[in-house]
């Protein structure tokens, strides 16, 4: 059976495959980017380099945003993001499943669609498909008629981040050579904050600041009891450094939705 995400009142619009009954909800949509100011935050989580850690940030920005937050796969390729929370075995709707074809989506039935892991609502990539740019924008718009962010993990580089209009784009950029240059192109024109993640030790967080004119958040240190958690397919230690950066960025940005 298929789940309806935004009939319209003379057929559907857009459709997500779930095996749950039919349900049909709709809204008037003002377009993706146009929003009321009370509604929730979008969160882009972007790397400059692949491989340090950025979709664990954005795993535990969402697991601060739980149960409530909702934490999208916006990811061409990589690891999918199931697989690194542990919730690929989890019922509910991913990537794949989804045709959307307007604007005319009902948020709560998106949320009631998707699966959920350790409190956390996610929409994940899998092996038989990634994200659909078509229905990245409308998705994201219709999930900020709710009370708590949306964290969208996303390649730095990529054209999505412009097509879901974040309010926060959160840039993690190793302290290497390498990480610092490749940050260069990566930022965004609105304000980005950076999450500094520890390797070699090329680059203090006071020089990629200064270097990058950019203020920096925390910084996230190699942990094996966030690997061991991940692994062990728990929520993340609230005592490490990727959690207290994460609690530091909802903090400061607390007036920012």
């Amino acid at each position: 059976m298929r789940r309806c995400i935004g009939e319209a009142a003379t057929r559907a619009r857009s459709t997500v495959s779930h095996p749950t009954p039919r349900r049909s909800l709709t809204r008037s949509s003002t377009g993706p980017g146009r929003y009321p100011s009370h509604m929730s935050r979008v969160i882009a989580v972007s790397g400059a380099v692949g491989g340090i850690g950025t979709s664990t940030f954005a795993y535990a920005l969402a697991l601060h945003a739980a149960p409530t937050g909702t934490l999208i796969d916006a990811r061409r390729s990589g690891v999918p993001l199931e697989l690194l929370i542990g919730g690929e075995s989890e019922p509910g709707t991913r990537w794949h499943q989804i045709h959307v074809t307007s604007a005319a989506i009902d948020a709560e039935t998106i949320r009631s669609a998707l699966p959920k892991w350790n409190d956390v609502l996610f929409l994940s990539a899998n092996r038989l498909g990634s994200v659909r740019s078509p229905a990245l924008a409308h998705i994201v718009d219709a999930l900020r008629q709710g009370s708590a962010d949306v964290v969208v993990d996303v390649d730095a580089r990529s054209s999505l981040i412009d097509t879901i209009h974040p309010d926060l784009h959160v840039l993690v950029v190793p302290n290497t050579i390498y990480g610092l240059g490749a940050a260069v192109p990566a930022l965004r024109k609105n304000t980005s904050l950076l999450v500094v993640r520890t390797q070699l030790e090329d680059f203090r967080s006071d020089e990629i600041s200064r270097y990058l004119s950019q203020s920096v958040l925390g910084v996230i240190q190699h942990e094996r009891s966030v690997w061991m958690a991940l692994r062990a397919r728990k929520a993340l230690p609230t005592d490490s450094s990727v959690m207290r950066s994460a609690a530091l960025l909802v903090a400061r940005t607390a007036d920012a939705a």
